[in-house]
């Protein structure tokens, strides 16, 4: 019996572009920002980017651009979460417990980044110096680039 392999790669989109952007502004804010400033329409999704073997949720807003057959994903970056933090009392049966704040990533890799928004389907690269170019304009925004290198957890994007 002759045996038949697919590749993967034919069934895969273009790679998205990927934007890292820093600001102190919350997310519904940058959101908000983002809508007025590029002429997009991102909504908050009704579920958030959940992870659970990292026990964090990420918020997620998208969009679906019908007219130039592109989407759109702002996602956070950073979560804060509660993680029970137990220490000995130094009695044999009592054990104390409290509870220890833990800064999460989404891309560990871009530790200082606050936000990723990823597009799938931009046409070439001028679309992508263009929308950085309007993301720098953007004054809740301290500096947004092109994140052009591999990222080891890419598939956190996957959405």
């Amino acid at each position: 019996m002759k045996v038949h392999k697919i590749k993967l790669d034919a069934f895969l989109e273009d790679e998205p572009s990927v934007f890292a952007i820093h600001t102190d502004a919350e997310d519904y804010r940058l959101a908000f920002d983002l809508n007025r400033n590029l002429k997009i329409k991102l909504t908050r999704c009704k579920k958030d980017l959940d992870f659970n073997y990292i026990d964090a949720s990420f918020a997620w807003f998208v969009w679906e651009d019908v007219k130039h057959y592109t989407d759109w994903s702002l996602i956070t970056n950073k979560c804060l979460t509660e993680v029970p933090h137990k220490f000995s009392s130094g009695t044999l049966f009592e054990e104390a417990t409290d509870k220890q704040a833990v800064l999460r990533y989404l891309i560990p890799e871009l530790k200082n980044v606050d936000y990723i928004l990823k597009i799938n389907g931009l046409e070439d690269e001028n679309a992508a110096t263009h929308i950085v170019k309007n993301l720098q304009k953007i004054s809740t925004i301290k500096t947004a680039y092109i994140i052009e290198k591999q990222l080891k957890s890419i598939q956190n994007l996957i959405t």
